[in-house]
């Protein structure tokens, strides 16, 4: 399995991913999505997205954002996590947090957040912490914080 930029990907694999953020967040939250999707994205600026790549087809996404509107006082966010379910359990989205987590650090980031209304344990044993609570469309989420070790720059 690689991580890549979407970016670097073909259209139709553009089109995958926008087909599952329309069926995980819906059409009322476009404005929110579509930047993370759109043909203008470029390598290291924010928003970007990733997509893990299996024998040349798309398994799973994640993104790195600037903020959440609700939020404005934490920046950036892992946002967009999704792994079609026939894909899950083989370690998709661990590699794509990762992914995500190493371009946070290398633009000098000291710190990762992430909200999610579902079961936060996955995340903690990945070294993420709870750190509060929100409600985001309609419904509570944690929020969480993962601390990025500075990159160590050579002599």
């Amino acid at each position: 399995m690689r991580i890549m930029y979407l970016v670097d990907r073909p259209a139709e694999d553009v089109q995958r991913v926008a087909g599952w953020f329309l069926e995980q967040w819906g059409p009322d939250n476009v404005e929110a999505w579509l930047p993370l999707i759109g043909g203008m994205l470029t390598h290291r600026v924010l928003p970007t997205t990733f997509v893990a790549i299996d024998d040349d087809r798309v398994v799973g996404t994640a993104s790195l954002v600037a903020s959440d509107q609700a939020l404005p006082e934490y920046s950036p966010w892992l946002a967009s996590v999704y792994v079609p379910p026939g894909e899950r359990g083989r370690g998709v989205s661990t590699a794509l947090i990762r992914r995500v987590e190493a371009e946070a650090r290398a633009l000098g980031f000291p710190r990762l957040y992430f909200q999610t209304p579902g079961r936060a344990e996955p995340y903690e044993l990945l070294g993420w912490r709870w750190v509060g609570s929100n409600i985001a469309r309609h419904q509570p989420t944690k929020v969480l914080a993962r601390e990025l070790a500075p990159v160590e720059r050579a002599a």
